[in-house]
């Protein structure tokens, strides 16, 4: 293929006697000197104008090709130059995209990275929520069961206190039925008391006129007796008191002797004595009978509990 530019003819005739024909070329290439093609030998006795006349047709048919393709050449240098231009542009562009993608891909491993750490940050979350539960849970199972067990002890102390219950109101009827019988005997010993009363009554009586007649025939001062009979009832109530017993002790010992001195009969003091001992108990049991039925009184009825 020949390159476009300009052409000079110059002919000449090889060594071996063949005819060549130079062509000299001005063009981007005027450096380089293109030989025509090798021509057939020619006859010595011809001369050169005829084969030189069709070898320069021939070769200016082969420059004109020559010349059509390197305009062909041209273009497709130009073609590649415009797709070599074009891929520069699309490699920039990919370049440019491919860096893009890049920083989306590094901000993507960022994220990444970022939510792999909220990840694990949830997950250490759950493990810790999971423990707890886990924790509640046996509690909850701990709580069940120690409230199932109190539950049990709850029924059966129910079950005791209806039996406890039971026993208390056959308790409360047996004991109604010992207090009725208990008043019924509280009267009866009331009735007894009271004919108990009648009857030291009238042993006081009859014991105070037997002293009084003692006391007459015996002619002692009937003061001095009263005060021997005085002297025993205090005798009597102050016999847990050592100073009252030994006091009234003596008084009635000095009482005594000077009833001795007096002119009268043994047997007739001693009966003195023992009628005044016996007037100042039951004076002294009269006297603790009304005290003591208050105490009574005083105690709460075994029914009212």
């Amino acid at each position: 293929m020949w390159p476009a530019g300009k052409f000079r003819y110059v002919n000449g005739i090889n060594n071996d006697g063949c005819g060549r024909i130079n062509v000299e070329y001005f063009g981007p290439w005027s450096e380089t000197t293109l030989q025509g093609a090798r021509m057939q030998p020619l006859p010595v006795d011809e001369p050169h104008t005829v084969m030189r006349g069709e070898v320069f047709d021939e070769l200016i048919s082969n420059l004109e090709e020559a010349q059509r393709a390197v305009h062909k050449n041209s273009q497709s240098n130009n073609q590649l130059v415009l797709a070599r231009n074009s891929a520069e542009s699309d490699l920039v562009r990919y370049q440019s995209q491919n860096s893009s993608l890049q920083t989306q891909v590094y901000s993507l491993q960022s994220r990444n990275s970022s939510l792999e750490a909220e990840k694990s940050n949830l997950q250490s979350l759950i493990s810790a929520g999971q423990r707890e539960l886990n924790t509640k849970n046996n509690q909850i199972t701990t709580y069940s069961a120690q409230l199932t067990t109190a539950q049990n002890q709850l029924t059966q102390t129910r079950n005791d206190l209806v039996a406890k219950r039971n026993q208390y109101d056959q308790s409360i009827e047996r004991f109604n039925i010992l207090q009725n019988e208990s008043n019924n005997k509280d009267n009866v010993i009331s009735n007894l008391r009271e004919e108990l009363d009648g009857s030291r009554n009238i042993d006081l009586r009859y014991r105070e006129k037997k002293l009084d007649e003692l006391v007459r025939n015996s002619g002692l001062n009937r003061e001095r007796v009263d005060n021997l009979r005085a002297a025993y009832e205090r005798l009597k109530k102050v016999n847990y008191n050592q100073e009252g017993v030994t006091n009234a002790q003596n008084e009635i010992d000095t009482i005594k002797r000077e009833f001795f001195q007096i002119n009268v009969n043994i047997d007739d003091l001693h009966k003195i004595y023992k009628v005044c001992e016996k007037v100042a108990e039951l004076r002294l049991n009269l006297q603790q009978q009304p005290q003591f039925e208050a105490r009574q009184q005083e105690v709460p009825p075994r029914g009212g509990i």
